[in-house]
């Protein structure tokens, strides 16, 4: 399990735990709460409809990188695509490899 800090905020990034999920921790609220304040899923889609298909261990996150200015993170899974996540959870882009 590897995890990466947000250089411009308290957010910590975790991934790498044998699964296809990276964790992103608000360490800015006021009270640490047990859990993630988002979790962003590495899942295939289907070409035909759009749907998810299901996840494997080609899934299971193999990096993550927050950006310079700390507003996207970068995450890359086993399935050699690597994705753009805004700080609100939304996957801005796919790049394959």
């Amino acid at each position: 399990m590897f995890s990466k800090w947000n250089t411009n905020k308290r957010i910590l990034a975790t991934g790498g735990a044998g699964d296809c999920y990276v964790n992103v921790w608000d360490l800015t609220q006021e009270q640490f709460q047990a859990k993630p304040s988002m979790q962003l899923r590495h899942i295939s889609f289907a070409d035909n409809d759009k749907m998810p298909d299901r996840a494997d261990s080609n899934h299971f996150i193999s990096s993550i990188q927050w950006s310079n200015n700390g507003q996207r993170l970068l995450t890359s899974a086993y399935d050699n695509i690597a994705r753009v996540w805004s700080m609100q959870g939304k996957l801005e882009g796919l790049f394959r490899s």
